[in-house]
């Protein structure tokens, strides 16, 4: 029997679940940032590397498991460094990547599911794996990995509901100082930080009790200015997925700059949905989504609703006039 079978578990000296752990991070370590070396009897048998860790990581204390997430982050932005200065645009579907992506959401989401209070700095690190991680979440996909799903929901939830507003700019500002903005020179790895940070703020943004200025003149703004035109579809979409969330967010210190920015973002999409840059169903979640908020936000613009009617009667009139010139 193994120790990764919880019936066949008898270890509960802490010292020795500490060893174990020590020793386990250790090997996932050097599996993660060997390129050339591989272990093959630990290549076969990463699963139950996973397992064993997913027990003894919730019997490690709180130091152990600082240290753990810690080597963790530093270990996958080593990886996707070598990456990028390797083959950036190599598929990463292999079972080496896999694997890293399998071990890493079992061990964690065992990590949030224990019934301990988790420090916030824990949800931060754990992002930031995901984070660096991303290159090979989009070429596997988490589609039947239902641990990615829950370690997501979980730190997104903790992150955006936190007390602390400043660990959410913190961690924000973290994930854009790592994407490279050089447009010209695009890789697989800066667009899946690009991507990930993009639709963590989707699904962030409305729920953060306080958005302040600074993060929208600073993280908000610089990335829809910088990525509102990409040449991607995925990245377009996603920024507007981000700035929906925004524009959703029912916080009252928040609404006087949705009022007085309403206008300004209805007309950046219709606009984009009429050169084609979104697709028919983005623009009409846009509509949905932040027409829900016109009745909260007049009370800052007192004819918002009539000039956002307005000037949506005058786009279609002239989209209509324009089709039957076509004809």
């Amino acid at each position: 029997a193994t120790i990764s079978e919880f019936e066949d578990s008898s270890i509960n000296n802490l010292d020795s679940w500490c060893t174990i752990t020590s020793s386990l991070a250790d090997l996932f370590s050097s599996y993660i940032i060997s390129q050339h070396h591989q272990d093959i009897f630990l290549h076969e048998n990463m699963n139950k590397l996973a397992k064993t860790l997913q027990i003894s990581l919730t019997k490690s204390p709180d130091f152990l498991i600082s240290r753990f997430l810690s080597r963790l982050c530093r270990d996958f932005y080593d990886l996707s460094v070598m990456e990028l200065k390797t083959n950036p645009n190599k598929d990463y579907s292999s079972k080496r990547y896999s694997n890293i992506l399998f071990t890493t959401c079992v061990a964690l989401k065992a990590l949030l599911e224990d019934k301990r209070s988790l420090p916030p700095a824990w949800y931060y690190q754990i992002t930031m794996c995901l984070f660096y991680l991303n290159f090979i979440t989009e070429d596997i996909g988490n589609t039947g990995l239902d641990s990615y799903g829950t370690v997501y929901e979980i730190t997104s939830t903790a992150i955006s509901c936190g007390t602390d507003s400043r660990i959410y700019y913190d961690l924000l500002s973290t994930m854009k100082g790592n994407i490279s903005h050089i447009i010209s020179e695009p890789s697989k790895i800066n667009t899946s930080r690009l991507l990930f940070m993009l639709n963590f703020m989707g699904t962030t943004l409305s729920e953060v009790p306080v958005i302040t200025p600074q993060l929208i003149q600073e993280i908000v703004l610089p990335l829809r200015l910088t990525y509102l035109n990409s040449t991607s579809l995925d990245i377009r979409e996603s920024v507007h997925v981000a700035m929906i969330s925004l524009f959703m967010n029912s916080n009252k210190g928040l609404a006087k700059w949705q009022a007085q920015n309403y206008l300004n973002y209805l007309r950046i999409s219709v606009g984009q949905f009429l050169d084609g840059k979104i697709t028919e169903q983005q623009i009409i979640l846009i509509f949905q989504k932040i027409s829900s908020r016109v009745s909260s936000l007049s009370f800052f613009e007192k004819h918002l609703l009539r000039d956002a009617l307005h000037y949506t009667y005058t786009k279609v009139l002239n989209c209509y006039k324009f089709q039957k010139e076509q004809q």
